[in-house]
């Protein structure tokens, strides 16, 4: 199992993926295989090489525990960021038998190392080492222009680091937990190589981490000064380079770096205006840093991220299952004045009081006793008339023999592209992230409050008029992780967030008769403390314990 894990999808992904991509996805000629032992003997055999690594992120890739339901970095983000979490309901897993999804969500067995959510991000994360591990091994031999080259090598090491973030999420303890970087957390794999090799304190891997991305920031600049720019949206750039890094640093409570990569990471890019941003989770605009692929010839049809949580996807449409909804304790925080509001449907958007509307179940014509089938039509014509032309009706029923219900709090932010089963995701990375990143970074070092509240302003006066940010030290801190919450809402960060500022999770359920009760279903109820699940910390999962002796048993 190690030999397939490390190396196995270090070669298979090197070769099967390019193999197996549309010319329209690359927007170059496919090449076939390469072997592995040239995979960067050029330039730009390594370019191909690294554009297999950015495909791994966009599609479905069976040897990854519970990836058969949907592929990639928008999966991993889901599953991982936002559904634990406490800020964004899945309507699929409120609904269905809480069976498995009980324990997932109340992190029962996230020690175990046998648990299926143990293993996905171990694999998925490493598949993209390996990849990454391959090519830079090689790279500085390649054949072609220099500059270009540790260009390609910035990338890689991009990549790469990009891959031990999300391993650190998961694996790693929180900072304040982690005896000062000395306990241990992952395997540092750095060479394409399937010897047994120990698990390494997160100091060694954010050293290692700091030290790639240092090299790889020169590199970018170096060639972009020379008129080399990474070619295509889904390739990491400088820019990506730049916000990585503040990731990381936010992992290591590392402000100073955090705020000076974060402001560095959003040159160039602007925030969205307040038409673009209610089409601008499904439509791409010069907010965005990083995002795959969303041409429908490049579609996973039922494998797709916007298959499930899109608002026009395939579930909503024909199914009683529906896509995202708000927890609303959270949207009773956002201001009125906030345009953030605008994408969920509570009783404000149809004129209803909240007593009639609200309930545990979806709206359903089959229920009479709150009038559904007038709430339900309101609630439709509210949707249509709050998107985007082009991407259809959301929750319109397709058929007689479908069924599309809608929940309290449905949210309409994220929209598939091209029809029910057609590609789409949130960004992987957006300029409003590294605005709210900054702004974090700042307040935490508690003498910089003016600066904070400077780029509080300059994001959140965009989305709401009448925001002004006076608040300071812990008071500031508070509010921009509220508004972290609002902004990224459903894009993969909640869970994570909540992991590493040490906060617990609150999920309050919908009680009868009580329009002030939460809107979580009654199995779903839970106060998770930051101490369950040690610390809130994944097991190594036994795939990699078994066949690599240097790592414990657990």
């Amino acid at each position: 199992m190690k030999n397939y894990i490390i190396k196995g999808l270090a070669s298979l992904f090197l070769v099967g993926s390019m193999a197996s991509c549309s010319d329209n996805y690359l927007n170059t000629e496919v090449i076939g295989a390469i072997d592995s032992d040239k995979c960067a003997a050029t330039v730009e055999n390594a370019k191909k090489t690294l554009y297999g690594a950015c495909w791994s992120m966009y599609y479905v890739n069976e040897a990854v525990p519970a990836q058969a339901y949907m592929g990639g970095e928008s999966a991993m983000a889901m599953f991982y960021g936002e559904t634990p979490g406490q800020d964004c309901l899945d309507s699929y897993i409120c609904i269905v038998t809480k069976g498995s999804w009980d324990m997932f969500l109340k992190m029962e067995q996230i020690n175990n190392s046998d648990y299926i959510w143990t293993q996905s991000m171990w694999v998925y994360a490493y598949q993209i080492i390996g990849q990454c591990n391959e090519l830079l091994a090689q790279i500085d031999g390649a054949e072609g222009d220099p500059i270009e080259r540790d260009m390609v090598k910035a990338e890689a090491l991009t990549m790469r680091a990009h891959a031990y973030w999300r391993l650190m999420q998961c694996y790693a303890p929180r900072w304040i937990d982690s005896q000062e970087g000395n306990a241990p957390c992952v395997v540092l794999r750095l060479e394409p190589t399937t010897a047994d090799m120990p698990v390494v304190s997160c100091n060694e891997v954010y050293d290692q981490l700091y030290n790639d991305l240092k090299w790889a920031t020169e590199a970018y600049e170096v060639a972009e000064e020379n008129g080399f720019k990474p070619e295509f949206h889904w390739e990491p750039s400088k820019n990506v380079c730049y916000g990585t890094f503040a990731r990381i640093a936010l992992l290591k409570n590392d402000w100073e770096t955090a705020a000076t990569m974060a402001n560095k990471a959003r040159e160039g890019y602007s925030l969205m205006t307040n038409d673009e941003y209610h089409k601008g989770h499904c439509t791409p605009n010069g907010e965005w840093m990083w995002w795959n692929s969303q041409s429908q010839k490049d579609s996973m049809v039922y494998a797709d991220w916007g298959t499930p949580f899109t608002a026009n996807g395939y579930y909503a449409c024909n199914t009683e299952y529906g896509g995202l909804r708000i927890n609303i304790d959270l949207y009773d925080l956002i201001p009125e004045t906030d345009i953030r509001r605008d994408f969920f449907l509570t009783e404000d958007k149809i004129g209803q009081s909240r007593e009639r509307m609200y309930n545990d179940k979806m709206i359903s014509k089959d229920d009479q006793k709150i009038k559904a089938v007038k709430l339900l039509k309101s609630a439709k014509d509210w949707m249509k008339e709050n998107t985007p032309e082009g991407y259809g009706v959301p929750y319109q029923q397709k058929d007689e023999k479908s069924t599309p219900l809608i929940a309290f709090g449905t949210a309409i932010k994220f929209l598939s592209a091209n029809g029910e089963t057609g590609p789409a995701a949130p960004a992987y990375m957006r300029a409003a992230e590294m605005y709210l990143t900054e702004a974090e970074a700042l307040a935490m070092q508690g003498n910089k409050d003016a600066q904070a509240q400077a780029i509080m302003n300059e994001l959140n006066k965009v989305r709401d008029v009448n925001y002004d940010c006076t608040a300071t030290g812990d008071e500031l801190i508070k509010e921009i992780r509220l508004y972290r919450r609002i902004e990224l809402w459903g894009e993969g960060f909640n869970w994570f967030d909540l992991k590493r500022w040490n906060e617990p999770i609150v999920r309050r359920i919908w009680k009868a008769d009580d329009p002030t009760s939460g809107n979580y279903p009654a199995w779903m109820e839970a106060e998770l403390s930051t101490t369950v699940g040690n610390g809130w910390t994944y097991a190594i999962p036994k795939a990699e314990t078994q066949y690599n002796k240097l790592t414990p048993e657990i």
